[in-house]
């Protein structure tokens, strides 16, 4: 027979067997686009080693990828469109975040509501840190984050002397970070962060602390300077100074301006002041004398003063008193202070046991 002289009508549908054709005689240029269907392959005649890496693409349901070394706990997602890409492992615990349309998704930590693991605390003159407390997650802009076991520090650069500030944290770089702004705060009405405080008009920055610098532009924490407060756990705050001097006024002065007992307090926070100490007149003459307790002035009411009299005769003895009131301050700085006075002679207040003014606050931010 001559070349092309059997046609396919010469055939009958059996007679050309697998065992009728040299392998490889059948090359894909031998087969017309359409003539292989799904109906000419045997069940198990494409297995994956006739796959090529990455040859099943999305448009075949396929994800185009070789995602042979991805690692266990990966999830598969759309990284644009038509294009698969895979999610390395989040850690235990976290969930999958939608950050929506144009966005890839990613793995964030579980909400339980508005957190604030933490305090913030003086640590010298120059520095402030917010370390973790019963736990170390802070809620900003509606996400938890993790507070590093060192804590994220404020330096006093960039402030000024004498000044209050409010501290907040916020997320830089991936990192909780903090900053201090004389901006108020205010209450989130973001969704997912509804309820928190925060900087007013940024929903950002989370409220930590509030603080006041001192005369140096240094942060102080001490007994008679209390100028750092946290916002989270708070355990209030115990001011207290020594304050004595000696006076012939018969009008209210201060004892000492040099030892106010200062402090720095939240809105609504309730406390106390109170002192205690000695007086005596030093001349032999009948008087009558009051020591009182001040908040931001030097002048004040009978009302909250404790009165005694001067005899004649003892004149040099001292006698013990007590004062006593509450605190009930707006936010923001204030100073508890002694004033004295007396009709005649001149008295002396600390000439045995030097007055202890004491302020107590009691903290309530949890």
């Amino acid at each position: 027979m001559g070349i092309s002289t059997i046609s396919t009508t010469s055939l009958a549908d059996s007679s050309v067997t697998n065992s009728k054709l040299a392998t490889s005689a059948v090359g894909e240029g031998k087969l017309e686009d359409s003539n292989v269907t799904t109906a000419k392959l045997a069940d198990t005649s494409v297995t994956t080693a006739k796959l090529a890496d990455a040859s099943v693409t999305p448009a075949k349901g396929g994800t185009g990828q070789n995602f042979s070394t991805t690692a266990q706990g990966s999830t598969f997602y759309f990284s644009g469109t038509g294009t698969v890409a895979a999610l390395a492992p989040g850690t235990s615990g976290q969930f999958l975040k939608t950050q929506g349309a144009g966005a890839n998704p990613t793995w964030a930590d579980a909400s339980t509501g508005g957190l604030g693991q933490c305090r913030l605390v003086y640590t010298n003159a120059t520095t402030l840190t917010l370390n973790a407390y019963k736990g170390n997650q802070i809620t900003i802009a509606g996400t938890n984050y993790s507070i590093p076991s060192s804590g994220p520090t404020l330096g006093t650069g960039g402030l000024s002397a004498s000044t209050l500030y409010y501290v907040y944290a916020y997320i830089s770089g991936g990192t909780v970070t903090l900053e201090a702004s004389t901006t108020v705060y205010s209450v989130s009405s973001t969704a997912g962060n509804i309820g928190m405080y925060i900087k007013s008009g940024d929903n950002s920055r989370t409220l930590v602390g509030m603080i006041r610098t001192n005369g140096s532009t240094q942060f102080a924490d001490s007994s008679q300077y209390r100028f750092v407060r946290t916002w989270f756990n708070d355990p209030g705050i115990i001011a207290s100074t020594y304050q004595s001097g000696t006076t012939s006024s018969t009008s209210f002065v201060e004892i000492s301006s040099g030892r106010r007992t200062e402090f720095i307090s939240w809105a609504g926070e309730l406390g106390q002041a109170s002192a205690t100490g000695d007086v005596n007149n030093n001349q032999n003459v009948a008087s009558q004398y009051k020591i009182g307790l001040a908040i931001d002035t030097t002048a004040t009411s009978s009302s909250c003063c404790f009165e005694g009299p001067n005899h004649q005769g003892d004149y040099n003895t001292p006698r013990g008193w007590a004062n006593l009131f509450l605190i009930n301050a707006s936010e923001g700085y204030h100073y508890v202070t002694l004033i004295f006075l007396t009709s005649a002679g001149t008295i002396q207040t600390g000439g045995h046991n030097a007055p202890n003014v004491m302020v107590l606050l009691q903290g309530y931010r949890s």
